[in-house]
């Protein structure tokens, strides 16, 4: 027996022909989900720099189209309270491998919804400087990248209730300084799972 090349061809044009048809549609895009987040401390930052610092929130959260909506105050009540403020209150020694510094750019307080972020700290990260007492001179751009990084991760652990750190992503337990600053935040990105999760989380407190 042997193969008519004939009809060999024409079942080749028909499976391909079928399998484009049935290709799958790309998933429905999600409808916007909107978070009220209360702001302590807004006031005491660069107007430049704060919506620099928003729009970098924004943006890692868009592919969940999870929208924040940050106010001094809100009616209805708010998901988290962020507190903006220059240094922790109490200096711990923790992340320096010179055991010299305190490197904690921010904090989520679970059980007070409450995230601190602390903008001298950023600052410092940014250029990976921690041994000069005056701050370190930096372009609105990069700190309100780095400040927006920041925060989006406290509002990760705080949305994800995520005690410890992922691998990689948004969740990691470090930045690099460079990462911090760069203009791309590819690599501060949520999992299409993690921003599922972050939705739930955001419906059932509505």
């Amino acid at each position: 027996m042997h193969a008519d090349p004939t009809l060999l061809t024409a079942w080749i044009l028909v499976v391909g022909t079928t399998a484009a048809l049935v290709r799958p549609s790309p998933p429905e895009p999600r409808p916007p989900l909107r978070a009220a987040i209360t702001v302590v401390g807004f006031d005491s930052m660069d107007s430049l720099v704060r919506e620099s610092m928003l729009a970098e929130v924004s943006s890692i959260y868009r592919d969940g189209a999870i929208l924040f909506d940050w106010g001094a105050s809100h009616p209805g009540g708010s998901l988290v309270e962020v507190v903006i403020a220059d240094r922790p209150a109490n200096r711990v020694v923790v992340g320096c491998r010179r055991r010299l510094h305190d490197h904690r750019l921010g904090v989520a307080s679970m059980g007070r919804r409450r995230i601190t972020l602390w903008t001298h700290q950023i600052e410092r990260a940014v250029t990976g400087d921690w041994d000069r007492r005056a701050l370190p001179r930096i372009d609105t751009r990069p700190l309100g990248a780095a400040l927006g990084r920041v925060l989006a991760h406290e509002l990760g652990h705080m949305l994800l209730r995520l005690v410890g750190h992922q691998t990689n992503g948004l969740m990691r337990s470090s930045f690099s300084h460079r990462s911090l600053a760069s203009r791309s935040n590819r690599s501060f990105r949520l999992s299409p799972a993690d921003l599922d999760r972050i939705r739930r989380a955001i419906e059932s407190r509505d």
